[in-house]
């Protein structure tokens, strides 16, 4: 009783919020409350509907295999189907079985469609692939695991005893729908999220529209792998920029931004090294490349080399928090204290003193270097988003991706 009141008063909670906001939560424009809302109701919402479709699975094989008509009981987040008995223990699982394919069946609609309708407002598409992944996982995952040692549904569909090769059917079933799921996840859901999330679906829809009409327009192109990259769709970002020309400026910019993003400091040195000798490279990618160059040679120890290419750096991006960070690291790291000390202070200035890396730049000019503080800001880094450079924002630097 009282889990059933808890999910009550959370039900209330989210629709009181829905109304409140509903105007704001149904534009193009996500915010971070929009976001958290549509995430509340995209797993909470198919709650009541997965318990009526899972029913609807059982009474529908129920009626086909027997003839008669199954009596349906809902109640608030559950349900019971009644049949008049089985003939064969086939029977019985086929009926048992129906329930989890209805269910499983309206959970890869809805990521289809979320996934797929590209011209529905994004918190659409969120509730779809929200609410189609926590079907997944509660219905394929959670509740099996549950299972063990209980009678359930699960207990019936993998009685091994009684329906030995429908078993092994449906767990090979199970676990390749599992995989499948997982697989379109991280190649597309995810990407299709954070665009979402990040208020960029509008445009990565815009370009990819360009790309697919003229995949020669390498404009577009650049665009659409720079998105994907600022997004974290690296796979999709390094295949577009993967028969991309080689004596382009801008696609060596762009595959060095990419590899300082996956930190694969020779593939940085390369895609910097043919820029710099593109016959199209202004002073402003000159610049870019020059950084991306300097981070990769910190980065593989080359310190003295990446002192001396930061030493190449004009304003804006000399005057970078974050390159000057990485500017004093390198300094120290050549002998140079006195000047690394001077960079890592300048960048103090720059941030709130309540930040992970302030204390931890105020801990290696006082002396005190923490072995675990270095190793939850290294964790840190390597999880979140890459801070952009001032000196860069709007442009498209690597710079803003490294860490």
């Amino acid at each position: 009783m009282l889990p059933s009141l808890v999910l009550v008063a959370l039900y209330l909670a989210i629709f009181v919020l829905l109304i409140r906001s509903w105007r704001s939560f149904w534009d193009r424009r996500v915010t971070r409350a929009d976001w958290a809302l549509g995430t509340a109701l995209g797993l909470f919402a198919p709650l009541p509907i997965s318990v009526v479709v899972h029913e609807l699975g059982h009474a529908v094989v129920a009626w086909i295999s027997s003839g008669t008509r199954p009596g349906i009981h809902l109640d608030l987040f559950g349900g019971a189907v009644s049949t008049g008995g089985y003939d064969s223990a086939a029977q019985r699982w086929a009926v048992f079985v129906a329930g989890t394919v209805a269910v499983a069946a309206t959970a890869v609609g809805s990521l289809a469609l979320g996934a797929s309708a590209k011209a529905a407002q994004p918190a659409v598409r969120q509730l779809l692939i929200i609410g189609g992944l926590g079907l997944v996982v509660g219905h394929l995952v959670l509740l099996p695991l549950l299972s063990i040692g209980r009678w359930s549904d699960w207990s019936v569909i993998y009685d091994s005893s009684s329906t030995l090769s429908l078993s092994w059917a449906a767990g090979v079933a199970h676990a390749l729908l599992l995989v499948l799921v997982w697989h379109w996840w991280r190649s597309r859901l995810r990407w299709t999220l954070r665009a979402i999330q990040q208020g960029q679906e509008g445009q990565l829809l815009t370009l990819e529209a360009l790309h697919d009409r003229d995949p020669g327009d390498l404009e577009a192109r650049l665009r659409l792998a720079d998105l994907c990259a600022s997004i974290g769709d690296l796979v999709r970002s390094h295949r577009l920029l993967a028969d991309a020309p080689a004596d382009v400026a801008a696609v060596s910019l762009a595959r060095s931004r990419l590899a300082v993003r996956r930190r694969r400091w020779q593939d940085t040195m390369a895609a910097t090294e043919a820029g710099l000798r593109a016959p199209d490279v202004d002073e402003e990618a000159r610049q870019r490349l020059t950084a991306d160059r300097a981070i990769a040679l910190a980065k593989l120890g080359r310190h003295s080399e990446a002192v001396r290419v930061f030493g190449e750096l004009e304003p804006p991006l000399a005057d970078d928090w974050w390159l000057r960070y990485l500017r004093g690291q390198a300094r120290i790291s050549a002998g140079d204290t006195a000047g690394g000390h001077a960079d890592l202070r300048s960048v103090t200035d720059d941030l709130p003193r309540r930040t992970l890396l302030h204390a931890h730049i105020d801990a290696v000019l006082q002396g005190r270097r923490s072995a675990w503080r270095a190793l939850v800001l290294n964790v840190v880094w390597r999880l979140a988003p890459a801070p952009v450079p001032d000196g860069i924002k709007g442009g498209g630097s690597s710079a803003d991706l490294s860490r």
